[in-house]
């Protein structure tokens, strides 16, 4: 599942290790992040791309995430964001998220308070898994597949992590993978065999299934990404003021 496109990212998940991968807006080296979903001590890898696409280790690297991975074979949910320059990354173990600061050099730096819970009060967050940002790059969401439910965070100018309040909201059974539309109102969640839920994304980022929700779509739902081309054609169809010259001064007319 792709996600985190109000950031600097792009993620692909390859034999059940999470691949996130840093795109700089301007010319510089490029970062690819690993979440290696290790047990006990989970670490992420950063890996740069070097000419002809040869990757080398930074240094430093594994980075200690601060919880405990769960490596799967069959991972089909993107546990590892970039966004802002910074990353996130889910550990489906401890029941957190860790998050870091890149420096340019392409090594992490901890940001305070980090590994954040995906559990807030009596509410559990269990088993984080799939994860998105919203186009603001102002809010998580990060899918807890044992409790049903979705956790929704703020992320403060630091890149630190607070739910919402409500957070986490309940949602069809085993979240996996989720993604937002173009105008952050609208979150999708693969559900299995369920298919995709839909939820309503309120002000204030709390979570209401539509009319429906869930929605079947085969068999063993998991990766979801959401196509963003209607939103650019939008876009690209806003109307446009420029000026038209008369004898009286200039005036201004629309067109479309």
């Amino acid at each position: 599942m792709h996600v985190g496109r109000g950031g600097t990212g792009a993620r692909a998940a390859v034999l059940g290790a999470i691949i996130s991968v840093s795109w700089p807006a301007v010319a510089r080296a490029q970062f690819i992040y690993v979440n290696n979903n290790i047990g006990i001590s989970n670490s992420v890898s950063a890996l740069a791309v070097g000419p002809g696409g040869v990757l080398s280790p930074v240094p430093g690297s594994p980075f200690l995430t601060g919880g405990g991975g769960s490596f799967s074979p069959d991972v089909d949910a993107i546990d590892a964001v970039v966004s802002a320059g910074r990353l996130y990354v889910a550990n489906a173990v401890s029941d957190n998220v860790s998050a870091f600061t890149i420096n340019t050099d392409g090594t992490l730096t901890t940001i305070p308070g980090s590994p954040f819970p995906t559990a807030n009060g009596p509410t559990l967050g269990l088993q984080p898994n799939g994860m998105a940002i919203n186009r603001a790059g102002a809010r998580l969401f990060v899918a807890n597949f044992n409790s049903n439910d979705v956790s929704v965070y703020d992320i403060a100018s630091n890149g630190a992590l607070t739910h919402v309040p409500g957070s986490p909201f309940a949602v069809a059974a085993n979240p996996l993978a989720v993604d937002i539309d173009s105008a952050n109102s609208r979150l999708f969640v693969s559900h299995g065999v369920l298919g995709v839920g839909v939820y309503t994304i309120g002000v204030g980022g709390s979570l209401t299934p539509v009319a429906g929700s869930p929605f079947p779509a085969g068999t063993g739902e998991r990766g979801i990404d959401v196509d963003l081309r209607a939103a650019k054609t939008r876009r690209a169809r806003r109307r446009l003021r420029v000026p038209v010259f008369r004898s009286r001064g200039p005036h201004r007319r629309n067109i479309e």
